[in-house]
């Protein structure tokens, strides 16, 4: 079942990971 998973994630961590990383960036030029 644990390949099935990543098939099915690794795809939206494509597109949320950059999203994660921009929203920490500008949280981290903020502070």
């Amino acid at each position: 079942g644990g390949q099935l998973y990543w098939y099915v994630v690794a795809p939206f961590h494509f597109f949320i990971f950059p999203v994660m990383i921009k929203n920490i960036v500008k949280a981290a030029s903020n502070s």
